[in-house]
């Protein structure tokens, strides 16, 4: 398990030095920091480290909108808050703390912070650059909202300070205690992917199990309870904070296993779900194995944290409903929430998008009545 995967907090900006690469050529250093994920407590707005080889880092915070044009290919940390980017391309990414993103050289790009997620800081690394030289604050362009899949990391925040121990189950999912033992082979270096893995319940007992995991998700508060379950069992447990529809600073044709266990309902962009499919497709090996767990229509029906499946089905999005939360004590509590964006999908229609994105050999295993009130699982591969 590579320990650049690992979260990792800096109190002083000059730690970073013992972050960098040895004994790689400079210009590869980039890439070998693509899975370092960042917070930062610098209680001051702007620092400037200078490392070895020419090697610049800098910290500031990121009050309104601004233009970059870095001369040299720049790596971009996120260390707090959230960050949109309009590329130099018409393209836009989202950028959330722990998340990175590479800034190529000569391609200009506008960065705005993201309301709604607290103060918002990055980090930027590169060789002999001058940050000041090309950061332009745009003082009258202040912060834009984010992306609608974003908002599950306030489900889960809301969850907790309303007294719940956790949004989810503790228990794994069937399939995965089903299936994965038989698909690796060897634990030692099948590497298994979770995305949306939320609180962590099937990374969590992976991991109990002796598999090489890492578990994904782009709520910062679901992966803290993660972590603090992980402590409690006593499991080196390997999370990563990440848009998941980008997936950044996850090594391409590395993973044995994918799984997703509801992450793609999550999303009701046709371009998200093509977007994040591709991007799974990628991450995967050849030959390796992609289970979903998808919502089907009535999804909500029998869904433990909905009473009256009228509600959620009638509900727009935005609305406030009533729902379900556990407590500490084994009871439950009635809470409004928001109902947030999702995507109901016929077998047929998941058949398609993951047809579309390269996979093959695609079956549908069962109807899942648990983790959803009605749901499908499906399984397929990335060719050889």
């Amino acid at each position: 398990m590579s320990p650049a995967r690992n979260k990792v907090t800096l109190a002083n900006l000059s730690e970073f030095a013992r972050l960098m690469p040895h004994g790689i050529p400079r210009d590869q250093v980039l890439e070998a920091l693509g899975g370092l994920s960042l917070e930062c407590s610098l209680g001051y707005d702007l620092s400037k480290t200078f490392l070895a080889d020419g090697w610049i880092v800098e910290y500031r915070h990121l009050r309104t909108a601004a233009q970059m044009n870095p001369v040299n290919d720049l790596l971009l940390f996120a260390t707090s808050g959230g960050i949109k980017l309009d590329m130099a391309d018409g393209s836009q990414q989202h950028v959330k703390s722990g998340d990175q993103v590479l800034l190529s050289a000569d391609s200009p790009v506008t960065v705005f912070p993201v309301s709604g997620y607290g103060e918002v800081s990055f980090i930027a690394l590169s060789v002999e650059l001058d940050l000041a030289q090309v950061f332009h604050e745009l003082t009258d362009v202040g912060p834009v909202q984010p992306p609608y899949y974003w908002g599950y990391d306030k489900r889960y925040a809301q969850t907790y300070a309303e007294g719940g121990t956790t949004w989810e189950t503790q228990e794994p999912n069937e399939i995965v205690v089903k299936m994965v033992p038989e698909l690796i082979t060897d634990k030692a270096n099948d590497e298994i992917l979770d995305l949306g893995c939320g609180e962590g319940r099937d990374t969590l007992w992976l991991t109990a199990q002796g598999f090489n995991v890492t578990g994904v998700d782009v709520s910062a508060a679901a992966l803290d309870r993660a972590r603090e379950l992980a402590g409690l069992y006593n499991l080196s447990a390997n999370f990563l904070e990440r848009d998941v529809v980008f997936l950044r600073g996850l090594k391409n044709n590395s993973f044995a296993v994918a799984l997703n266990m509801g992450c793609l309902h999550m999303m009701d962009s046709a371009e998200h779900r093509a977007r994040h499919l591709a991007r799974t497709f990628e991450l995967l090996k050849p030959g390796a194995t992609f289970i979903i767990n998808h919502c089907k229509k009535d999804w909500g029906k029998g869904f433990w944290s909905v009473d009256d499946f009228q509600t959620i089905e009638t509900a727009k999005f935005g609305d406030e409903i009533q729902r379900k939360i556990r407590l500490p004590d084994g009871s439950t509590k009635q809470v409004m929430m928001e109902v947030l964006h999702n995507k109901v999908m016929s077998e047929d229609g998941l058949r398609a998008e993951l047809h579309s994105a390269g996979f093959v050999d695609i079956e549908v295993l069962e109807e899942d009545k648990f983790t959803f009130g009605n749901a499908a699982i499906m399984i397929c591969r990335r060719p050889l």
